[in-house]
């Protein structure tokens, strides 16, 4: 087993590291993102004088929604999308996965590529925001996801079919 190393120089992940697929189709325009999972467990007590837990649940396993923000017009081409692999112009019922790499150029960084998987994902959420200013006009869609996985990794047991 390797923990980190001892970085001198060298590029570390930042937001240009970022490669995003829904759909398996590639969005560049977002410039914003967060998401989490965690896995709440409870712990167990019983009769004693020590008043120790005895134990754990094996845990609920819990995600965050994905957020996304960006310009008005990535937001729609992802809406856009949606309805096309959805085959409807309801798009809120229809399930797909996404991709997030974190990647930077080898030779450059001795940091190691992440792939964070969105598995049934949901579009639940779409809030404007329309500032009068040089800014352009944004908009953040939330993402219901049922399961994330980090390098093929997760917090708890995948349910089947997930």
């Amino acid at each position: 087993m390797q923990g980190d190393g001892i970085y001198v120089n060298g590029n570390h992940h930042s937001w240009g590291s970022l490669k995003l697929k829904l759909l398996t189709v590639p969005f560049y325009g977002f410039r914003g993102a967060s998401f989490g999972d965690k896995l709440t467990v409870s712990k167990v007590y019983g009769m004693g004088k020590h008043h120790s837990p005895r134990g754990r649940t094996r845990g609920k396993y819990e995600t965050d929604p994905v957020k996304l923000n960006g310009p008005v017009g990535t937001a729609e081409r992802l809406r856009a999308a949606i309805a096309e692999a959805a085959g409807t112009s309801v798009i809120g019922q229809f399930e797909f996965d996404g991709v997030m790499h974190f990647i930077e150029n080898e030779g450059t960084s001795e940091e190691l590529p992440v792939k964070v998987e969105f598995k049934k994902l949901r579009l639940v959420g779409d809030a404007n925001t329309l500032d009068e200013g040089p800014d352009e006009l944004r908009e953040e869609l939330e993402l219901d996801v049922m399961l994330i996985l980090r390098n093929g990794r997760s917090l708890a047991e995948p349910v089947e079919g997930v």
